[in-house]
């Protein structure tokens, strides 16, 4: 007691100091990250069978320690990914921040700043900057933000980046001044010349000359940069799969005689084309050239019931089936049989349409079965030259 009597303003000292650590612990050892780091700890710890679940791929900005891409199991949570980004910086604010919600494909979260709000209370907004964006950005312009800034939101608030973008220079994290101009440049504008091509093309194209290609594309690329062949170009001597060569000549060659008005024939297109309908098309034309000028097949098309080795006569019907066509054939052989098949079974075969598909019924109907395949020829409008487009096909 003679002590602490003699020590008395020390020990009051000490005591105060001790009262006011006790009343103030939750100021002085405030951990922002506890909750996060806790929530993270149960939930990246879990059991994660990687092989029974996908991968997404996520983009976190803002106050994490690592931001950027991570491609991480499709299961995890908003906290999860926090966490593997390294957590929090002193500065972020998770309030607003759900930690439990699941994570998307090409979700971007951003981790916001704890923002200063001005001294007078009554006004709610907070402190904005003036920033301009040029360059490959959908919208480039002057845009108003909020303090503490991104260039990756910048961005985003120009609609994003344009096909021709290179932003391997440029840092998405960066923090925006006031008054800032940020420039996206083009990938042309990079120092990696020597992964672009000039070729030239020139001969039955719509727009020939010169031009600047990426390596790696082939000629059918550098065909539909040129806007596409003529109607009178022969690309069967043309290797559209061969990759470009830096420094080549193609040349889309013309077909040796234009076939004249006498030489067009006459027929009929049916079934899942685009336009169905009677076309006068040159002799030389293939089924494959047909559906060309048909606008091509639909959606619907089952491309494997079709012969595209059949020949295009005068007055010629063809249908183009689609994957509902049943075909009704013998399975001992694998032909159609002409006795019981329908007509949309008919229809499928090279040479018969709608029309001549119906008069192989009614004459079944009025005569009775066929005796042989040969017989089919006696059906209005089956000549020899459609017989032996169908002969290989069928039975009876």
């Amino acid at each position: 007691m003679e002590y602490f009597k003699k020590n008395k303003g020390l020990v009051m000292l000490i005591v105060g100091v001790l009262a006011l650590i006790i009343f103030n612990w939750d100021t002085i050892f405030d951990d922002k990250s506890s909750e996060l780091n806790e929530y993270s700890d149960i939930l990246i710890t879990s059991n994660i069978d990687e092989q029974n679940v996908g991968h997404y791929m996520i983009d976190i900005k803002g106050e994490v320690n690592i931001p950027g891409l991570y491609q991480v199991p499709s299961n995890l949570r908003v906290g999860d990914v926090i966490k593997v980004a390294g957590g929090i910086t002193a500065d972020a604010d998770i309030e607003t921040i759900n930690l439990a919600s699941k994570i998307q494909d090409e979700m971007i979260i951003i981790v916001p700043k704890i923002q200063e709000v001005f001294q007078d209370e009554s006004v709610a907004e907070l402190v904005k900057i003036i920033v301009e964006i040029r360059g490959e950005v959908t919208n480039p312009g002057v845009y108003e933000l909020y303090l503490n800034s991104r260039v990756g939101d910048l961005i985003n608030s120009a609609g994003g980046l344009t096909l021709q973008a290179d932003i391997d220079t440029v840092s998405l994290v960066q923090i925006l001044d006031d008054e800032m101009i940020i420039t996206i440049p083009r990938k042309a504008e990079t120092n990696n010349t020597d992964q672009r091509l000039i070729v030239e093309i020139k001969g039955e194209i719509d727009n020939p000359g010169i031009f600047y290609m990426e390596d790696g594309l082939r000629v059918y690329h550098l065909i539909a940069r040129a806007g596409g062949v003529t109607d009178y170009a022969n690309l069967e001597t043309v290797d559209q799969a061969r990759f470009l060569v830096d420094g080549e000549t193609i040349i889309i060659p013309k077909y040796d005689s234009i076939v004249d008005e006498s030489r067009y024939i006459y027929v009929e297109l049916h079934g899942e084309v685009l336009h169905p309908g009677v076309y006068s098309i040159p002799e030389t034309y293939t089924l494959y050239d047909l559906i060309f000028e048909a606008g091509g097949v639909t959606k619907d098309c089952d491309l494997t019931k079709i012969n595209w080795d059949i020949n295009l006569c005068l007055g010629a019907i063809i249908y183009i089936p689609s994957y509902d066509d049943e075909v009704i054939i013998d399975y001992e052989n694998g032909l159609i049989n002409i006795n019981n098949a329908d007509i949309e079974i008919l229809e499928t075969l090279p040479g018969i349409g709608l029309i001549i598909g119906q008069r192989i019924i009614d004459y079944r109907a009025e005569y009775g079965d066929f005796l042989s395949i040969e017989d089919i020829m006696n059906v209005s409008g089956i000549k020899e030259s459609i017989y032996e487009q169908v002969k290989e096909f069928i039975t009876v």
